[in-house]
């Protein structure tokens, strides 16, 4: 990890700035309206800088959009409260990006809330901080200028604007008296409010004679009016192109003190237009080896045209950006401020961060303001890559001129895309690739290439290596995809150590119960076969749910399900006993007739269940007669059950011959054989009972006969 070791005055600004964007965020700026249209709103307002001084200027600039789209042609209206300032122009109309800009000019400590509206609900608000002037003061007094840039022409003037406050911060009452100075900047020993000779000494001699001279022409006192505590008064301009300091002065005890203004004169012209440019539109992000500084250029033009002259001011601000450290000479997003030169150019440096992207820069002078102008900040050197395939699994094993594409993606030390035009070179270790296809463009880092199949090599396995290297070959990276055929191996998951259920061997033979298998599927070269691969399953007895291929980049695996069948007959008979097997199916399955999988899965029956079985007999019959009768063992799911042994008997009369029987595959055993009384016994009723004394039988079953004499 580097670290970098701050200075003073770097620690300085990186303090206020943190206490600067704290305080921003504590204020907030207020949003869109619950009432706002649906289809209009403000979005996006920004004042660059957030903070300034008093008798300074910020650019507010806000986005008209319909919720998503800029929106162009709509008019926007500044407002601020008086007290704070004013902005020009107070209305403008959004640019084809939706864009709308103002410049607001302070002339009072504090918050103001700069509010761009469009409808009395449709609004947005940002803060924007006022501090004392940076000037020499004392007490609690501000002074702003509007403008503070005139022509040095005897005619030009400005307004002055005094706020006075008590050390609580109470506004001075009515006719608080202001001295007022205007001249070179003096230091007033004697604390009068004006120059003294031989008692105070010139700080700046602007016209060097040695001598203090008053520049311009400002009344000597103001008053208080109101009940803000404000002073007004009109300066005009002197002839000399300098700059002019006018000190305010209080002397009532409770209000003492004073404060400084400049005003800059100017030769006779003014900024009526700006002209912005840089001489680098694409820079390099820092550290990585490019251009990582530039130079704005900024031409002011008067109304007809003209290059102003030299000795005017114009600031710099960068209205939006990647944030990724870029700035303005040493001022961050700025402003910048530069003095134009004889050819009416003002030049501010500008330097990249560890970011890439666009940055967005306007030069304004007072409330004239430029057009945007871009600068393109791009990512430094290859420092990664990876490379990967649109498929991880191609079937394309036996089939020639089949192209699968191949992506990489290329970023500097700052996962930046890297610049247009960088070159990957591809390579493979089966089958066939170009070397590249299309350089990185469109500012995404991002080349492509393609595989080709169609490769005799009796070495391949089916795994390509797919290799994409740059910056020489010393930056590479090795992906891999899956080179396929159709399956040449399938087979039930039967081992438990795979993790998923094995291959159930039993099943209950109730028409209900439902079990889960898995297969595999697998190519020539043992590699999964591509996803969506049809398998079709089936069964002699059973339903069984064939599918398809799951996947084919990490498995290929089919998920089926066997559900279970009632029987017609028992087809496990064995001339003995019941075995509780009602037939063994086998689930098979099958891709394409070319490649089988067999497995067997038990059918297994349950124990004679009374309510299901039946005692197949007439319910009367005549003495000494002879009749036959059948018996039925069914398991509780209705299955016959074959190999039973039944055993029947006769209460109240009679005989039974052939009494012992065994059931068949249906469940059925006939051949019993009722002996009824002879008339003589006088009998009206007999019970036939049939015992099944197979180990899984162990049921009776009676019944009763009438006999008629």
């Amino acid at each position: 990890m580097k670290s970098a070791k701050l200075s003073p005055i770097t620690a300085v600004f990186v303090f206020s700035a943190m206490i600067m964007v704290g305080f921003i965020s504590g204020c907030g700026s207020s949003s869109n309206s619950s009432g706002t249209s649906s289809s209009l709103t403000i979005d996006a307002i920004s004042a660059s800088p957030s903070s300034l001084e008093v008798g300074s200027t910020t650019v507010i600039e806000a986005v008209v959009t319909n919720g998503t789209t800029p929106l162009p042609n709509r008019i926007v209206t500044f407002t601020v409260p008086a007290e704070y300032g004013y902005c020009s122009p107070e209305v403008d109309t959004s640019d084809e990006n939706g864009v709308v800009a103002t410049v607001f000019t302070s002339i009072q400590s504090g918050t103001a809330t700069v509010t761009a509206r469009i409808t009395e609900t449709v609004y947005q608000s940002v803060n924007v901080l006022i501090t004392a002037s940076s000037l020499p003061s004392e007490g609690h007094i501000d002074i702003a200028t509007t403008p503070s840039l005139l022509l040095a022409d005897g005619l030009s003037s400005s307004t002055l604007t005094v706020t006075v406050r008590d050390a609580a911060g109470n506004p001075a009452p009515e006719s608080t008296v202001v001295m007022l100075a205007a001249g070179e900047k003096f230091d007033d020993i004697d604390a009068n409010g004006y120059y003294t000779s031989g008692i105070d000494s010139i700080i700046y001699d602007a016209i060097p004679n040695e001598q203090w001279d008053p520049i311009g022409i400002i009344p000597s006192t103001a008053v208080v009016l109101g009940d803000n505590g404000q002073a007004t008064a009109l300066y005009t301009a002197g002839t000399e192109a300098v700059t002019v300091y006018i000190r305010a002065t209080v002397t009532d005890n409770d209000f003492e003190g004073y404060a400084e203004a400049s005003l800059q004169l100017t030769p006779d012209a003014s900024i009526s237009s700006i002209a912005l440019t840089c001489d680098e539109i694409h820079m390099a992000v820092a550290g990585t080896g490019g251009i990582e500084t530039a130079t704005l250029y900024a031409t002011g033009y008067d109304a007809n045209g003209n290059k102003v002259p030299e000795g005017l001011e114009i600031s710099f601000v960068i209205t939006d950006g990647p944030d990724g450290g870029e700035h303005l000479g040493t001022t961050g997003y700025g402003p910048y401020t530069a003095i134009t030169n004889a050819g009416g150019v003002a030049a501010c440096p500008i330097s990249s961060g560890s970011v890439s992207g666009t940055v967005r820069i306007r030069a304004y002078a007072e409330t004239i303001l430029s057009a945007a102008t871009q600068v393109m900040i791009h990512a430094g050197p290859p420092a990664n890559i990876v490379v990967g395939a649109e498929k991880c699994n191609s079937p394309t094993w036996a089939i020639i001129n089949e192209r699968v594409g191949i992506v990489a993606i290329v970023s500097d030390i700052y996962h930046n895309p890297v610049a247009d035009s960088t070159v990957v070179y591809f390579t493979c270790d089966e089958g066939t690739m170009k070397a590249h296809e299309l350089r990185t463009q469109n500012e995404e880092g991002v080349a492509t290439s393609y595989w080709i199949s169609g490769y005799d090599d009796p070495a391949a396995d089916g795994v390509v290596e797919i290799i994409a290297e740059t910056n020489g070959g010393d930056l590479a990276d090795t992906s891999y995809f899956l080179n396929t055929w159709s399956p040449s191996f399938i087979w039930f998951i039967t081992d438990p150590a795979s993790g998923f259920p094995v291959f159930p061997t039993t099943i209950n033979a109730d028409g209900k119960e439902k079990k889960t298998y898995y297969l595999e599927a697998r190519d020539l070269n043992m590699n999964f076969v591509e996803g969506g691969t049809a398998i079709e399953v089936e069964a002699g007895l059973l339903n069984v749910s064939g599918g398809s291929v799951e996947d084919g980049c990490l498995a290929s695996r089919v998920k089926g399900q066997i559900t279970s069948v009632v029987l017609e007959y028992d087809r496990s008979m064995n001339g003995i006993a019941d075995d509780g097997i009602g037939a063994i199916d086998y689930v098979t399955a099958n891709y394409a007739n070319l490649v089988t999988s067999t497995m067997p899965c038990t059918l297994l029956t349950g124990t004679a269940y009374s309510p299901n079985c039946l005692l197949d007999i007439v319910s009367s019959a005549n003495a000494d007669d002879a009749v036959t009768f059948s018996v039925i063992i069914k398991d509780r799911w209705n299955n016959p059950l074959g190999d039973h042994t039944l055993v029947a008997s006769v209460s109240g009369g009679g005989s039974i011959s052939n009494g012992t029987q065994s059931t068949d595959m249906y469940g059925e055993a006939g051949g019993f054989t009722l002996n009824t009384p002879p008339a003589a016994d006088s009998v009206s009723q007999v019970t036939i009972t049939v015992q099944d004394i197979d180990a899984r039988g162990e049921v009776t079953l009676s019944t009763a006969v009438s006999i008629s004499n």
